[in-house]
């Protein structure tokens, strides 16, 4: 426990076969509590999506602006982004994964920031390199599936995660997702808000290869 509290741990589930063996809470919390997930929610978006490509829905060929046409007409390149550069975080959009107190309304930290990320998104359309030609870790590419699922499916990312994830895996407690603005896009590539043995049952889910519940959640693949 003094190193997870010298880490500032919030809180600490260990699973064994599916099972909770350990799990300890900093004051203040309780396996009630919902914890923010930060970037987590990358990876549920990921999961969503290779959802979406095993029911055929989507492909990983699929250009962003195919799928979202309200985004085309970027720069140069911006309309070749396939769902797999933006899955590799391989797009090259112009949006720096900046977190720099004194530069608050550049790259992501004013993405964070956003009451309006659809426009934000569609202001940003320029890319710093040929898109599958490098990587590098930005959040916008995760917004841009968030879209793109929200796009697909007609439902909005809460609803999906729930359909989805969160019934299916069996979750004990409700989940949040932070929008924009009231009625407005959940922030995909950040701020899922769930207890922490939910998140201990989307690393199972991720362990098992996507099987849950003896149902196959997420292809394997």
């Amino acid at each position: 426990s003094d190193v997870l509290a010298s880490t500032k741990t919030n809180a600490f589930v260990v699973l064994h076969e599916g099972e909770i063996v350990s799990e300890w809470y900093a004051d203040g919390t309780s396996a009630s509590t919902r914890f923010s997930s930060w970037s987590v929610a990358k990876s549920v978006i990921s999961l969503l999506v290779g959802q979406a490509i095993g029911r055929g829905e989507l492909s990983e060929d699929d250009r962003l602006v195919d799928l979202v046409p309200q985004l085309a007409g970027g720069s140069e390149g911006y309309d070749d982004i396939t769902v797999r550069d933006l899955l590799d975080m391989s797009s090259g959009v112009d949006v720096p994964e900046n977190y720099r107190e004194y530069w608050p309304f550049t790259g992501t930290a004013r993405l964070f920031l956003s009451t309006d990320l659809p426009a934000y998104v569609r202001g940003h359309r320029t890319v710093t390199y040929a898109p599958g030609s490098d990587a590098s870790y930005r959040s916008v590419d995760t917004q841009l599936l968030g879209m793109i699922l929200t796009e697909v499916e007609g439902k909005p990312l809460s609803e999906l995660l729930a359909e989805r994830l969160w019934q299916p895996l069996g979750a004990e407690a409700d989940a949040t997702w932070n929008l924009d603005r009231d009625g407005g896009l959940e922030k995909a590539f950040c701020c899922l808000n769930a207890v922490a043995r939910d998140y201990a049952r989307i690393g199972q889910l991720v362990l098992d290869d996507g099987l849950a519940g003896g149902e196959q959640l997420v292809p394997t693949e």
